[in-house]
């Protein structure tokens, strides 16, 4: 039998952005009807309409509310909905029968809120993952490999450009960069940008790891969406345009005018997996609920990505901190 799926929240990311039978793979219901070992059992809104209309468009049953939806066991419980309210949902999963929950990112307003929140779901016995999916892309895997290998040498420089929030839409970029690098050692933010809400603003700064200092650049949602990635390694670079959705690799190569010097030239440009990457998600807890071992997007392992995002909202401009972190002893 299907692993039984309950969905929070009927906007875009949870089947808002594509329809059954496109191409690409960009919401959580569109996920689930590519991986046969799941199942949507009940989707829950506030508002009946859109989740009756949502439902009609994916062909999955609508709860009346999230207590009928859960008044049996279910084997997995996605989050889908506004940020400010994800931590009344994860509060309700506590108290029933749920044995994994995928929330969207961030998981709570605050990093004390969230850690609360992350402990008791481990002493519950409940498993806890972040949907940065970002970790689940095929370019992202082959990048990681790549940097623990050494093929790329020393990492040189990194600049992330994002718009929408440093925890809305930025924490996704210091979420994948913790991922390749490793924990942030200290962290400064600089230029702040009002670009979404008043809790979340856009901020630009720089962000410090063992043997790299990448730079962010706040742009400015009111004008446009932006989030792209520039990272130059030693021996080639690796430029993420168009949201992640387009990869540029470079070598390094002879200069084709001036004899003697070596530069960076394009040698590919392709379609990341990120269109896809729903799928992808899904793939990997499907293992999970197969093979146990560990959680994909653990939220014990992406604490220290709010503590990351808050630290450079909430420090003074121009100051360094020291991170850490995150994770629950």
């Amino acid at each position: 039998m299907a692993y039984s799926v309950v969905i929070v929240g009927a906007g875009r990311i949870a089947g808002g952005y594509d329809r059954p039978g496109d191409d690409q793979v960009l919401t959580h219901l569109h996920g689930i009807s590519r991986e046969p070992r799941f199942s949507c059992t009940g989707l829950v809104d506030c508002d009946p309409e859109r989740a009756k209309e949502l439902a009609a468009r994916w062909g999955v049953p609508v709860a009346s509310d999230l207590d009928a939806a859960l008044e049996s066991p279910v084997d997995m419980l996605v989050i889908a909905t506004p940020d400010a309210t994800h931590a009344h949902y994860l509060e309700k999963a506590l108290g029933r029968d749920v044995s994994l929950v995928l929330c969207e990112k961030p998981l709570t307003g605050s990093f004390s809120e969230t850690r609360s929140l992350v402990e008791r779901f481990g002493a519950a016995g409940k498993a806890l993952a972040v949907n940065y999916q970002r970790r689940f892309e095929n370019s992202v895997q082959e990048l990681r490999a790549r940097i623990r290998t050494g093929t790329l040498g020393r990492p040189l420089a990194g600049v992330l450009w994002y718009s929408k929030g440093v925890l809305h839409n930025g924490s996704h970029g210091v979420d994948l960069l913790r991922y390749l690098f490793g924990e942030v050692q200290q962290a400064m933010g600089r230029r702040r940008v009002e670009d979404f809400v008043s809790a979340d603003p856009s901020i630009g700064g720089t962000l410090r790891f063992a043997d790299l200092d990448v730079e962010l650049v706040a742009a400015d949602e009111r004008c446009f969406s932006l989030f792209e990635l520039d990272l130059v390694f030693e021996k080639g670079r690796y430029r993420y345009t168009l949201g992640g959705m387009n990869l540029e690799r470079y070598g390094v190569l002879p200069d084709p005018v001036f004899a003697g010097y070596q530069e960076l030239q394009v040698i590919g440009t392709e379609r990341t997996g990120l269109d896809h990457a729903m799928a992808d998600v899904y793939r990997a807890f499907g293992d999970y609920l197969d093979k146990g071992g560990e959680v994909p997007g653990d939220a014990r392992h992406v604490l220290g990505t709010q503590m990351v995002c808050e630290g450079l909202r909430d420090q003074p401009p121009g100051e360094w901190f020291v991170p850490g972190n995150g994770e629950p002893k």
